[in-house]
């Protein structure tokens, strides 16, 4: 019998190791098992132990399986779905500061945060306003063994002003605004930190090297390497424009450097060759068509990722009155153009939103109409842009100049209104083409285009809002587009019966219609909370409409997510098997994580990025697993605390939960139980994921490792297959991280399955991380062994006196 069981067991942990338990039952019942001692087992013992051997054996040859199951139940993450497992990305010493907002890479193994704590290496932490996170940065990297920290600062006894302003796309290189020792106060130049440690000056800000230049000129943005960088000085002081640049003081002007060790930059908006400095408009230029002084307009993808190639807005005497004297060399109107590098070294200048059917000047045509730059693909092979005017055959026109050439945007454009162009640059392209069409009337209605929505990496996806009717065809839950309304619509670019697409056609695809209130949100910034896969398959935004009929309630925002692969349309922040009434009638609504918020300008009602930055990429991509991460104050499982609904963080605003929603169900990630506030709210906040979709990052100040021995917020991240083994030895505790007891560690939450089945009954609530809290030490009394025998026969007596009184 005892060699019986012994092969059971040796082949159930053979099969363990090929697939590991998947449910919290057969890991539980797994655990015991191990734990029992073979020889003082009886005979009835090892039968029963044998049937239980066999018993799992069968059920995990059925069931799924975690390759990290047992160590997800050492951290106390089997709960979570997807087999993923909490890792603490963030040190355990932060000298008791909280986190500051954070840049998450796209591959999901390095995260870039602010804190105002002196730690990993950091000279000093202090408060810089100029700064990218306000305060001293640190790079979070994962290793075979855990998270590092390191601080990316400059040491303070090289360089002064601790400005950093953008990180390369593979978080291994980082630009900074700085002074050596030798300058005077308030003098920055521009530096390039690559690698961490090592800084080489990219050139100066300014012309005159001593006059105070610091918060006088702004980042806008830079390649993906960071070998372009691109930024624009104070508009209406003299000393900081170069004497080559010969744009009106008052209006915008860009710069730009390519690599490093430059004496002064190469203008952007000009014509002609590399050096040339002819302007293509006196009246100033813009990346994309914002600026950051104005904080309206759009910069998403303007600089391509290899920096060859800048889409800018040259622009016209439609906006203000340019001063000077000579020939005219402004357009009337904002006119696009692109910058690009030839492969000769060369460079040239392209226009992209030129007329080709009428001029400005030939009548009866209505007056010309801006351009306004809405994004392009990552790689500048395609490029976006809105305009009143009928620059194809198919398009709408609007007769009221008032509109055509005042009014930047289409929201306030009567109809017919605006129209969606794009400019394809790719050996296939058709150069200028129309994506709104398919209106049937565009004379009557026309498109009447109100924005881009988001554009994915590739260009091939271009989801947008139109008021008219685009297409005929239903959506996948019977709804049609309605004039007059919001109508969400997908462009996407396809070759049908060829696999090479020598002929790219677009086809106009209507998803949802919006309510009124959410252009809010999918109008108001790059960094709009609108997420689109990389492929363009996955859109995920909110809305308070009840688009896929559920009666929810409504007001409410909601999350939803569209599947252009199977013209789905379904809402993501419903309730775990039907909780909470399926999510149906929320108090606060959910939302989405949006770009760190250093990147987004203060002006114009907290409208748009004030750079267009490689590496908040990341955040405006859809996980391409299909997964939906979103946050909501509303309990959607039964793990989330209900009376938690009712508590406000220091803003007054509701502490919200972490959620994942995928294939059809909804889990919690963040704990339900964290109550905390930091300086910036709730300390639970969503930060984004990877492009993926493995990683899930956000913070909190629940304790839900046992590696994590702190009592401050934390940045955690949710890592599919993840996890790492606790240390064999606690880590001595130096003498700055001593402060006191801490509370003991909760008990190890046993493991659950590898993905919750929204038929399973709902899950009890972790009673294993409460929120963060210094307890006092207990005062303990030591007993003698004297004592301890007094003690025990006192409780003898007791006993005896208790079964008498039973009798």
């Amino acid at each position: 019998m005892v060699l019986l069981m012994s092969d059971a067991f040796v082949r159930l942990e053979t099969l363990r190791a090929r697939a590991p338990f998947t449910t919290g039952r057969i890991a539980r019942y797994s655990h015991l098992a191990t734990l029992w001692k073979w020889r003082q087992l009886s005979e009835a013992a090892l039968l029963l132990a044998t049937a239980l051997a066999l018993l799992l054996l069968f059920f995990t040859s059925v069931a799924g399986a975690c390759p990290n199951d047992l160590l997800r139940s050492e951290l106390r993450s089997g709960e979570l779905p997807d087999c993923r497992a909490y890792e603490l990305v963030s040190p355990t010493y932060k000298e008791g500061t909280f986190i500051l907002s954070a840049l998450v890479a796209a591959d999901g193994n390095h995260v870039i945060s602010g804190s105002l704590g002196t730690f990993a290496g950091a000279e000093s932490a202090e408060v810089t306003p100029t700064s990218l996170f306000g305060a001293t940065p640190y790079e979070y990297s994962r290793t075979g063994s855990g998270w590092n920290a390191k601080s990316i600062a400059p040491a303070v006894s090289k360089y002064q002003g601790q400005g950093l302003r953008d990180v390369s796309a593979d978080f291994e290189g980082s630009v900074w605004l700085l002074r050596t020792l030798t300058q005077p106060d308030g003098v920055t130049d521009l530096y390039l930190e690559r690698p961490v440690g090592t800084f080489t000056e990219i050139g100066p800000a300014t012309p005159e090297p001593n006059v105070v230049n610091r918060s006088k000129y702004s980042y806008v943005g830079a390649s993906a390497d960071l070998s372009h960088v691109v930024f624009s000085t104070e508009r209406e002081d003299p000393l900081l424009r170069w004497p080559f640049d010969t744009t009106d003081f008052g209006s915008s002007t860009l710069y730009e450097y390519v690599s490093t060790g430059h004496a002064s930059p190469s203008l952007v908006g000009v014509g002609g060759g590399s050096a040339s400095t002819t302007l293509v408009s006196r009246c100033g230029t813009r990346l994309g068509s914002s600026t950051p002084e104005e904080g309206n307009g759009s910069m998403y993808n303007a600089i391509s990722e290899t920096g060859a190639r800048l889409f800018f807005t040259a622009v016209g005497q439609d906006d203000h009155k340019c001063l000077g004297g000579g020939a005219a060399v402004e357009p009337s109107v904002d006119e696009l153009l692109a910058r690009e590098e030839l492969p000769s070294g060369e460079a040239r200048t392209v226009p992209v939103s030129q007329p080709s059917l009428s001029h400005c000047a030939e009548a009866p045509s209505p007056p010309c109409a801006d351009a306004n730059f809405e994004g392009a693909a990552r790689d500048g092979s395609s490029v976006f842009f809105t305009s009143t005017q009928r620059l194809l055959p198919g398009a709408g026109e609007d007769v009221l100049a008032g509109d055509s050439a005042v009014t930047r945007g289409c929201t306030q454009v009567s109809a017919p209104g605006c129209n969606l162009y794009e400019y394809d640059f790719g050996p296939t392209g058709q150069g200028l083409a129309l994506v709104s069409q398919g209106a049937s009337e565009p004379e009557a209605e026309g498109a009447q285009v109100q924005g881009v929505a988001r554009i994915s990496t590739d260009g091939t996806h271009v989801y947008f809002v139109a008021k008219g009717i685009l297409a005929q065809a239903p959506n996948g839950i019977g709804d049609k587009a309605q004039v007059g309304q919001d109508n969400l619509y997908l462009s996407v670019r396809e070759c049908p019966g060829a696999n090479i697409c020598a002929s790219p056609q677009r086809r106009v695809v209507f998803v949802a219609t919006l309510a009124g209130s959410d252009e809010q949100d999918w109008r108001r910034a790059d960094t709009r909370p609108v997420l689109v896969s990389r492929d363009g398959r996955f859109l995920v935004f909110t809305s308070s409409n009840d688009l896929t009929r559920e009666h929810t309630r409504a007001g409410i925002a909601q999350v939803f997510q569209y599947d252009a692969l199977t013209n789905r349309l379904v809402r993501a922040s419903i309730g775990q098997a039907g909780y909470n009434d399926n999510g149906r009638e929320p108090i606060f609504g959910s939302a989405l994580a949006v770009a760190s918020a250093p990147y987004i300008s203060l002006i114009a009602d907290g409208g748009y990025t004030s750079s267009d930055s490689p590496a908040t990429e990341v955040a405006t991509l859809a996980p391409e697993n299909g997964a939906v991460f979103f946050q909501s104050a509303d309990p959607l499982t039964s793990r989330a605390l209900v009376d938690k609904v009712d508590q406000r963080d220091l803003v007054h605003e509701p502490i919200p939960n972490i959620y994942e929603y995928l294939n059809g169900s909804v889990y919690l990630i963040s704990d339900g139980q964290d109550t905390s506030s930091v300086a910036e709210g709730s300390g639970v906040r969503l930060m984004g994921s990877s492009a993926s979709g493995a990683d899930l990052f956000f913070t909190t100040s629940s304790r839900l490792i046992p590696q994590d021995t702190d009592t401050q917020q934390d940045i955690y991240d949710a890592r599919i297959a993840g996890g790492f083994p606790m240390p064999l030895v606690p880590p001595a505790c130096t003498e700055s991280e001593c402060h006191g007891a801490l509370a003991a560690a909760p008990a190890l939450a046993l493991p659950g399955s590898a993905t919750q089945a929204p038929e399973a009954p709902p899950v009890q609530p972790l009673t294993t991380n409460p929120p963060k809290h210094k307890v006092k030490a207990r005062r303990t009394v030591k007993h003698t062994p004297k004592h301890s025998r007094r003690r025990a026969r006192k409780r003898s007596r007791g006993a005896v006196h208790t079964k008498a009184a039973r009798r």
